[in-house]
């Protein structure tokens, strides 16, 4: 165990000395659901990553003793490696000051820093040393994988084909060099190796439709890339307040901000329609969203030439696909300025302008005049509104007399079970994860549909059979959402995707989930379809 003289805090990584490992922890909590998990990283005396571990934390200790546990867990684990000439590095200067202190002072880290010690003093080459938060991104982005309940190690890496830490992240104070055993064909196919891999995940991987996002391109919306983070922790602050998200002024602003933090992740991974569509053996996704948004327009009968309303656009796939189709001047609304943008930026790019518009407001108070609209529909949209007869109430309004509405919405089904915990832990996780102020049940469509004065014609779930499951997609994106995620990991670590875009990735994966859950289990359907009719005025006689 070295004394505090050898142990000079580090303000950037280092390489460590021939024959020893470097080895960085650190530890993170998730706020979203108080808990917490550590990371472990390593590399070798080159610089190159070797071995890594994600472990959750089961109780939610201190932050400094969280600190203490990543260290204490790193130590047991190199602790039974062979040769072990181990740098441990740790961003939690005061538990590194305590762990050489000549006395422990502070009660809550007493045993774990009994633990660290009496690892130390039995291993004559381990010694551990502080470091700043920002050279140590790497371990906190580990750490934080370990929020799937990633126990257990990353599989061991001892290839020429690793990296090192980052150039433009850190600075190595001693000459980077490489393997003795890399010659320079070998380092000539490597390279390339590399720069074809990062080309394809960014050029030619890059977007869900051809007109969507890169990877490059992420960012957090209309919200200032500094403050992505911060936004993504106030959304979730909106869960631990759920009586704010029944009042009709919060509810808004809690939807704007999640739009804005995942707009372009889900552009870039799924496409520019926001929504689900039963599966069509022998059609791909784009296909099977095309003919599920065609229908809807179908269903209300409009002709060339009409004006019909899109409630709640996002950014204009439905309304560009619904256009083309129909031949009808479709007005979207969306509460977000960021999906305006990107809306009339596609409009343009399809040709499509003259007949699409959008409009930022609310659904619930709509800018728009009484009997403008000969038409109009919603896709998986009103699932915002806390309560559905403002926003059909809305709809009631601006509807011509004699005009039809059709609405796909989000519902717990009649094999949803209000006392059954795994279908409440489902409904709840799809709500947490999608911005909902509550999922309401299948029973209670019509009946508002009448209460604001529509008449039901016609009322279907599309989701049960002959349909296809809706959710196979999310299904078979699951290897696709991994190597995005090590993607989107890399383009925040470097700076080009802001702080938070992991964390937003993740809670899409997350619900990902949840969302297949409800799917296979049936107590969930976001395509519960309802075609309305607004009543024809009565004819003076």
């Amino acid at each position: 165990m070295n004394d505090t003289a050898n142990r000079p805090d580090m303000v950037s990584w280092l390489l460590p000395r021939s024959g020893f490992v470097k080895c960085n922890m650190d530890a993170t909590f998730f706020e979203s659901d108080s808990t917490a998990g550590l990371g472990v990283v390593l590399h070798n005396c080159n610089g190159y990553f070797i071995a890594a571990k994600a472990s959750p934390i089961s109780s939610l200790p201190s932050i400094r003793e969280c600190e203490a546990l990543a260290i204490r867990e790193a130590l047991l684990w190199i602790s039974s490696w062979e040769d072990n000439k181990v740098i441990f590095e740790s961003d939690a200067k005061v538990v590194v000051d305590v762990i050489y202190a000549e006395t422990i002072g502070n009660l809550e880290l007493r045993d774990t820093i009994k633990d660290i010690r009496r690892i130390l003093n039995t291993k004559d080459y381990f010694s551990v040393h502080s470091l700043s938060r920002q050279v140590n991104e790497m371990t906190h982005l580990t750490a934080r994988h370990s929020y799937k309940e990633l126990s257990g190690f990353i599989p061991t890496i001892r290839t020429t084909l690793t990296t090192p830490y980052p150039a433009s992240q850190f600075t190595l104070t001693s000459p980077f060099s490489l393997p003795e055993s890399m010659d320079s064909l070998t380092l000539v196919c490597t390279v390339s190796l590399l720069a074809g891999g990062l080309y394809w995940f960014v050029c030619i991987l890059g977007s869900a439709e051809q007109k969507g996002k890169h990877a490059v391109q992420l960012s957090g919306g209309s919200i200032q890339r500094e403050n992505v983070q911060d936004n993504y922790n106030q959304y979730w602050s909106f869960f631990r307040r759920p009586k704010e998200i029944e009042k009709a002024e919060k509810v808004p602003a809690f939807v704007d901000t999640f739009y804005n933090l995942v707009t372009d992740i889900y552009e870039w991974g799924w496409g520019q329609s926001f929504h689900f569509s039963p599966a069509i053996p022998g059609k791909s996704n784009l296909e099977s969203t095309r003919i599920h948004e065609e229908m809807a327009v179908d269903l209300i009968g409009v002709k060339p030439g009409q004006k019909i309303l899109d409630a709640g656009c996002g950014v204009g796939g439905p309304m560009r696909a619904i256009a083309a189709h129909s031949g009808c001047n479709v007005v979207g609304i969306t509460i977000n300025e960021y999906q305006v943008s990107r809306a009339k930026a596609h409009n343009k790019k399809a040709g499509l302008d003259k007949l699409c518009d959008v409009v930022c407001g609310n659904f619930l108070e709509m800018p728009f005049e009484d009997e403008s609209f000969d038409g109009a529909y919603s896709i998986e949209a009103t699932c915002h509104a806390p309560k559905l007869e403002e926003v059909y109430g809305e709809i009631f309004r601006v509807l011509k007399p004699g005009s039809m509405y059709v609405s796909y919405e989000w519902v717990t089904t009649e094999l949803y079970r209000g006392e059954d915990p795994e279908h409440v832990e489902v409904i709840q996780g799809i709500e947490r994860g999608d911005a909902l102020p509550g999922l309401r049940s299948y029973s209670d469509i019509a009946e508002v549909a009448k209460k604001v004065g529509f008449e039901v014609v016609k009322e279907k779930d599309l989701a049960k059979p002959p349909s296809h499951p809706w959710w196979s997609r999310l299904k078979m994106g699951r290897i696709a959402y991994w190597r995005n995620h090590i993607l989107v990991m890399v383009l925040e670590t470097i700076g080009v995707a802001p702080k938070g875009t992991v964390d937003v990735h993740e809670m899409l994966f997350k619900t990902a989930d949840y969302l297949t859950r409800g799917g296979e289990t049936g107590i969930f359907s976001p395509m519960h379809m309802i075609l309305c009719k607004k009543p024809e005025k009565p004819q003076e006689s």
